[in-house]
């Protein structure tokens, strides 16, 4: 009953998040992945977790959903296509993991919040950070997809050169089946 009085009261958002999303088929790589973001993270924090305190709370708690990640975990197993740009992901974060230039852009660090799902990040970890250990591994995928956003938005990421260009179209190319399977549920 709570949830449904909750839903009675906030707006819906459903028609800018689909705008967002459709609006993510067109443009240069930087603008399909921003509006598909925007579409996301909007899909993410107004439609599943409207409690959530923030961005980041919103991204653990799809971190640890056990209905969406497996959806899209199933995707990537059954879409050769989507499978490959999640390898060439994963190769790429082998040769030099995924840095946070947020706070500085002249001295990146990794995010503490690569491999893990809980409401604080992992300070004694023994993964790998920074990177995507398989096909299999829904938290860092989401993590992923967070790190290119904060990368762009906040650390002075050129999206169209070298391996920021790659990173960003491999962002999006990731994303939108995610919310392609989401929206199709709305």
């Amino acid at each position: 009953m709570y949830s449904q009085g909750v839903n009675d009261e906030l707006p819906s958002y459903y028609p800018l998040i689909e705008a967002w999303h459709e609006k993510a088929s067109e443009g240069d790589t930087f603008s399909r992945f921003v509006f598909q973001y925007l579409a996301f993270i909007a899909h993410i924090k107004n439609n599943l977790y409207f409690d959530a305190r923030n961005d980041r709370d919103a991204i653990q708690r799809l971190k640890r959903d056990e209905r969406i990640g497996p959806k899209h975990l199933k995707a990537v197993t059954s879409n050769n296509t989507l499978a490959q740009f999640w390898n060439e992901v994963i190769r790429e974060l082998e040769k030099k993991p995924l840095h946070n230039n947020s706070a500085d852009p002249n001295y990146p660090v990794i995010d503490k919040w690569w491999n893990s799902t809980e409401d604080q990040p992992n300070t004694y970890n023994s993964l790998s950070e920074g990177r995507l250990l398989s096909l299999e591994d829904w938290p860092n995928m989401v993590e992923y997809w967070y790190s290119v956003r904060n990368n762009l938005f906040h650390g002075g990421k050129n999206p169209n050169a070298g391996r920021n260009g790659f990173l960003v179209e491999h962002a999006f190319q990731t994303l939108r089946p995610l919310m392609n399977i989401e929206l199709s549920k709305l």
